[in-house]
């Protein structure tokens, strides 16, 4: 079991607002730039043409990670959409002859749904904020600036509820301890996201890493601080029960979908005024 720690930060913004992009290649742990370079290659090799850029995010290119734990994040920027045959190929690269990776996920959108002026997008939001260059062309100087504001906070809240309703569904009768781990680590870090977006607006940061989400959220919202902390004990600690999960998703995720629905009508009336 996985002690529950005081890890992670939250974005820094410079003097105009704007989150400053503190990921490099150079925090990168020495163990692990092989690892992120043999990957690289292979992909490069395996769907070159294909592929218009790579990033790396997660917790490597900030210095943190962890042997044995750590798994390498990748976005993934494509020419045309990809069919579910081409990604299956790309997730089926993994890194086991390096038991140093705890596996690889994969992030895949095109170009054009990147650089669609008129939406919020959670890659190039990634990209230009998290993001650590790779491969191909390098999108980070062209993509706008991001701020913590109701715009990236409404992108978390406004699924919450779809996403909570597709993890009880996937739960039910669900017999593979596996995919009930893994679903129930899924749906966590969604919910803690998603109280961390509703106070992005309040603290004028944000961060992805679970226990500030946690402190942060908690600190506006006192009354939910256990229920919080026990969605963190799911995600970092899942269980293989799945009926145990749909009832902390009947309680308190019923409560994430009820505040999301709230935050959603206030800042409605918030543009219509």
């Amino acid at each position: 079991m996985i002690e529950l720690q005081p890890i992670g930060s939250v974005c820094r913004v410079d003097e105009n607002g704007v989150f400053v992009n503190e990921s490099s290649l150079e925090r990168v742990h020495p163990t692990f730039r092989p690892v992120v370079e043999d990957l690289t290659e292979r992909i490069a090799d395996g769907f070159g043409d294909m592929i218009h850029s790579v990033y790396l995010r997660g917790s490597l290119p900030r210095g943190l990670g962890v042997e044995g734990i750590s798994d390498i994040d990748l976005l993934v920027v494509t020419h045309q959409p990809w069919t579910d045959v081409t990604k299956s190929r790309l997730q089926a690269l993994d890194t086991g002859s390096h038991p140093l990776i705890n596996g690889v996920e994969f992030a895949v959108c095109t170009l054009n749904e990147l650089l669609e002026p008129q939406r919020f997008h959670l890659i190039s939001f990634m990209i230009k904020v998290y993001g650590v260059h790779l491969y191909g062309q390098n999108l980070q100087p062209v993509l706008p600036d991001f701020r913590p504001d109701a715009e990236l906070a409404r992108d978390h809240i406004a699924s919450i509820s779809d996403q909570i309703v597709l993890a009880v569904n996937d739960l039910k009768g669900n017999e593979d301890p596996d995919d009930v781990m893994d679903c129930c680590t899924w749906i966590m870090k969604l919910i803690i996201r998603c109280g961390m977006a509703f106070v992005i607006e309040e603290e004028r940061t944000y961060t992805r890493d679970l226990y500030p989400a946690y402190q942060l959220f908690s600190s506006h919202y006192p009354e939910k601080e256990m229920e919080m902390r026990q969605a963190v004990e799911y995600a970092i600690n899942p269980v293989r029960d799945p009926e145990e999960v749909i009832r902390f998703l009947n309680g308190f995720g019923d409560w994430m979908v009820t505040e999301a629905e709230r935050w959603l009508v206030v800042h409605r009336e918030e543009q219509d005024q």
